[in-house]
């Protein structure tokens, strides 16, 4: 069943996470945006928000598509036992633990993903370079589709407990709302972006943030347990059932 509070919970991932994303994505965007109509030929790309907007688009489709896969491989693996379900879900409550604790200030383990994704990256960033600057508007797509691949600690960490639902459906979608989340602070320039970047890093607001994907980690952690025993009884009632019929 799809449930409201995980997508909630990934576009709060995004958004506390977006500063993140800014040193990460933002030298790329500036370049993007220091496009003028004088190198394109489509009068489009002098509209900056435009370029924006395809750029984030691509970013948030590599993303998605991602979390489909990771998604399909769980449910793949779930078809054959129950014990994966239940190795999903703790893995699912411990990333969101440890990605809650990122947020909060207190640990950066999530953040030792990044180099994981160093080596897959290295044969990715030369195709950047075919799209710099871009000339038309499916360029600023593709690079930002490209550029989601882009290493990043917080976007792995989402991708290890969106790929843990055991839904393609779902994690894609897990993966939309995270990308949604990072939107408005990649979006927004100048003295604006520095001022919500601020309001991000404001540590109060980051450790109540945090905490709350902490507590919503401990949760599922919580869930696990209970599907844990749940499993194990209907495990057992089925063994008594066949015992009886034995008899």
């Amino acid at each position: 069943m799809i449930n409201d509070y995980p997508f909630l919970i990934a576009f709060t991932l995004g958004l506390v996470g977006s500063t993140h994303c800014i040193g990460m994505c933002g030298g790329i965007m500036g370049a993007i945006s220091s496009v003028t109509l004088g190198q394109t030929g489509h009068p489009l790309l002098n509209y900056r928000w435009i370029q924006l907007l395809l750029y984030n688009f691509g970013r948030i489709l590599t993303y998605s598509l991602i979390g489909m896969l990771f998604g399909a491989l769980s449910g793949a693996l779930i078809n054959f036992g129950t014990a994966w379900e239940l190795i999903f879900r703790i893995v699912a409550g411990i990333t969101l633990i440890l990605m809650g604790l990122y947020l909060a200030g207190f640990g950066a383990v999530m953040l030792l993903f990044e180099s994981s994704g160093q080596y897959l990256w290295k044969y990715i960033q030369p195709f950047t370079a075919r799209f710099m600057p871009p000339r038309n508007l499916w360029q600023v797509v593709m690079l930002g589709g490209l550029w989601g691949w882009l290493p990043c600690g917080m976007v792995y960490s989402a991708l290890i407990w969106s790929g843990s639902q055991g839904s393609a459906l779902s994690s894609a979608f897990l993966m939309f709302c995270f990308g949604l989340g990072t939107l408005p602070a990649l979006l927004v320039t100048g003295s604006v972006s520095g001022g919500l970047a601020k309001l991000l890093s404001d540590k109060k607001l980051r450790r109540v943030l945090g905490l709350i994907v902490v507590v919503y980690g401990i949760w599922t952690l919580a869930g696990a347990t209970i599907f844990s025993t749940a499993s194990h009884d209907d495990h057992g009632a089925e063994n008594q059932h066949h015992s009886h019929q034995h008899h």
